[in-house]
């Protein structure tokens, strides 16, 4: 991308009207431009970041000169798509100032209904396109500030405007793949509590990988196929383990899995990787399945087996075409 006469550039989403788009004010900066806001030398597309009244929430980023921290004057606050992302890292942001959640300026309350917690921005302004009351969460890790002992400010502030009868976390179709997840889900329950937490499952063979990707997918069908889903939402339980709920929703998926190739939106746009970093595929001879465990660090991780006894192995080498098995234990105590 170009770092010069970039104001005339237009923005386009999946399953986002252009007139959202320019209405919540989302803009492109050059390197040097985020570098001049926010410290970070980095050319991307700037979502402004609300309260639910509409005002800017304001930051003071740090940044390290001479390894030294630095605070910068206040700005109101935005995270940053990057125009190019090789290490997967997707966004940016002012440092030393936390997670947020999004407000939208389109946002409108809904009061004693389901509040939505998307993942990501763009996803929020989908639903809310939609007919959906949402406000975004960061990703799966950024629903609680750093140390894990509150909402960020943000999510807080929806729960006390909604006053909501639950809260849905709308994650995307691969999280049932992500061990991570289901530890992420429980913190959140805990912190929302007597709030109950829902969780909507978009299939992994769901026609997008995220609900804004499945709403460009399925056009005016979108409401009616998203509402089923809601209505079978997992509902999470406080004392339940993070092995147990990742198991739990794995086991959801073992139809779905079947039916998975290298052109599902997962396996296309996620880049499922396995713990060696290899991609993965499933065909329908070779899904059998489910088989998670503890690593010793006390992190889950799939174990993806095809030896004796459940035995982890390790999966092949899928570059050159090969496929995993997964081994599936009964459904767990949930």
């Amino acid at each position: 991308m170009s770092s010069q006469n970039t104001s005339s550039l237009t923005l386009t989403r999946p399953g986002i009207s252009a007139e959202t788009l320019k209405a919540e004010g989302i803009r492109h900066l050059t390197a040097q431009e985020a570098y001049d806001l926010f410290g970070h030398f980095v050319a991307c597309w700037w979502i402004p970041y609300y309260h639910a009244d509409k005002s800017p929430v304001m930051c003071k980023p740090v940044i390290k000169v001479n390894g030294l921290p630095v605070t910068l004057p206040e700005i109101a606050f935005g995270r940053g798509r990057k125009d190019y992302a090789p290490d997967g890292n997707k966004y940016t942001q002012p440092g030393g100032v936390g997670a947020h959640g999004y407000f939208a300026r389109c946002f409108k309350p809904v009061k004693g209904g389901l509040l939505f917690f998307p993942e990501g921005e763009y996803k929020t302004l989908s639903m809310i396109e939609a007919g959906y009351c949402a406000v975004g969460a960061g990703g799966i890790n950024n629903c609680a500030v750093k140390g894990g002992g509150a909402l960020v400010p943000e999510l807080a502030e929806a729960i006390k405007v909604c006053e909501p009868k639950a809260v849905a976390f709308v994650g995307d179709a691969d999280t049932a793949l992500i061990p991570a997840f289901s530890k992420a889900m429980l913190q959140l329950a805990r912190l929302i509590h007597p709030v109950p937490l829902l969780l909507p499952r978009l299939p992994v063979n769901a026609p997008g990988k995220g609900i804004d990707d499945c709403r460009a997918a399925l056009k005016e069908k979108f409401t009616g196929w998203f509402d089923a889903i809601v209505s079978q939402s997992v509902t999470v339980k406080l004392d339940a383990t993070p092995e147990a709920l990742a198991l739990l929703l794995l086991h959801r998926e073992v139809e779905a899995l079947k039916t998975l190739t290298d052109k599902t939106a997962v396996t296309r746009d996620s880049s499922m990787m396995s713990p060696r970093g290899t991609r993965l595929f499933v065909s329908p001879a070779t899904c059998l399945g489910c088989r998670w465990r503890s690593s010793t660090n006390g992190r889950s991780k799939p174990a993806l087996s095809s030896g004796k006894n459940g035995k982890r192995n390790g999966p092949p080498n899928t570059a050159s075409g090969a496929l995993f098995r997964l081994r599936c234990p009964p459904p767990p105590r949930y």
